[in-house]
């Protein structure tokens, strides 16, 4: 629709028009969500090398060596649940969200090299359904168990700590105790 626009123009105002739109658009988002996205298609460009494949082919029209729609929607599907199971540094696992937001990047930055998007969301039925069951299996607010913090670990924090001869060191651990000795308590009468 905007080459259409742009064909009726003349040609400085077309070009000012688009340089003033690259410009919006790389200045609407800021710099930590552009290194999000970056992360989120390397993470994808890692996904591709696992299953041998050229990273610069997807997208493309099947005329150029793309894939095909299909095919698309199935390495997008199969993305989301490989992002779900590798979670990241930190992170019990992945939420459905963070698979979305993976997915989304992908399909902006296929839209920013070549101008269509990949399996879109009002088409790809596939897609829609392994992300709704990932949202569902992980989601959002909740995280992974946590390992409880038994008697052993309490004594090597105290085995770092210089009781004997640092009020500060002896402080630090009084508060530990008394955290520790409270929430087993609580836990106790829960």
């Amino acid at each position: 629709a905007l080459a259409r626009i742009a064909a009726s123009c003349s040609p400085v105002f077309a070009v000012g028009l688009a340089a003033a739109m690259v410009e919006v658009a790389s200045g609407g988002l800021e710099p930590s969500t552009r290194k999000v996205y970056s992360s989120h298609v390397a993470g994808f460009a890692e996904f591709a090398e696992l299953l041998g494949l050229d990273i610069s082919l997807f997208g493309l029209p099947v005329a150029q060596g793309g894939f095909t729609e299909d095919e698309e929607e199935s390495l997008m599907a199969a993305f989301a649940v490989h992002v779900w199971r590798a979670p990241r540094r930190g992170a019990g696992f992945n939420t459905g969200r963070h698979c979305q937001a993976c997915v989304n990047a992908v399909r902006d930055w296929v839209y920013d090299r070549h101008h269509r998007y990949v399996a879109p969301a009002a088409t790809s039925r596939f897609l829609a359904k392994k992300l709704k069951c990932l949202r569902k299996r992980a989601p959002s607010g909740q995280r992974a168990p946590r390992e409880p913090i038994l008697r052993h670990h309490l004594a090597a924090v105290r085995l770092l700590l210089d009781l004997r001869g640092n009020q500060r060191h002896r402080t630090f651990f009084a508060f530990i105790a008394m955290a520790w000795q409270g929430v087993k308590r609580c836990g106790d009468l829960i």
